[in-house]
């Protein structure tokens, strides 16, 4: 009688042991899913008439619902600087500085800032995608970020 009740307690444990780790992953895969579903930069594929005609008018905000999309598949690493302005026109301004105004850091020579809107969700009141270019004006890297 010991024996089987020394039995079951240990299949127990054995048992909650092995649930641990596939309820973590359980969790891990949910909140990534979860996150890329609330991201506001990734709600439509690019759209390059789109893209062009919101930079004339006052829903800007809506272009930063296809920056993701041109971050992964649309700017392309040493794309020259030409390139990306024919793709996606000319940015908001371009920067020779180290860093933006919210501290965040730029890499490279230059960096081309696009305004995509905000961002509250993602803690921006601005947020912005930065396209960074070496000295030969090819790009490098290309990020969403704010301040």
């Amino acid at each position: 009688m010991w024996s089987g009740t020394c039995l079951i307690v240990m299949l127990k444990k054995n048992i909650i042991l092995t649930l641990i780790p596939l309820f973590l992953l359980i969790f891990v895969i949910l909140i990534l899913v979860i996150k890329d579903a609330i991201n506001p930069f990734n709600e439509h594929k690019f759209d390059q008439k789109l893209w062009l005609q919101l930079s004339k008018n006052d829903k800007i905000q809506e272009r930063g619902k296809m920056a993701s999309d041109i971050i992964s598949n649309q700017i392309k690493h040493n794309m020259s600087k030409v390139q990306v302005t024919d793709l996606i026109g000319i940015p908001t301004r371009t920067s020779n500085k180290s860093i933006d105004a919210g501290g965040n850091k730029f890499k490279g020579k230059s960096t081309l800032v696009y305004y995509i809107g905000h961002a509250s969700s993602m803690g921006y009141d601005d947020a912005f995608m930065y396209i960074h270019l070496n000295k030969q004006d090819q790009v490098i890297s290309s990020e969403i970020n704010g301040y």
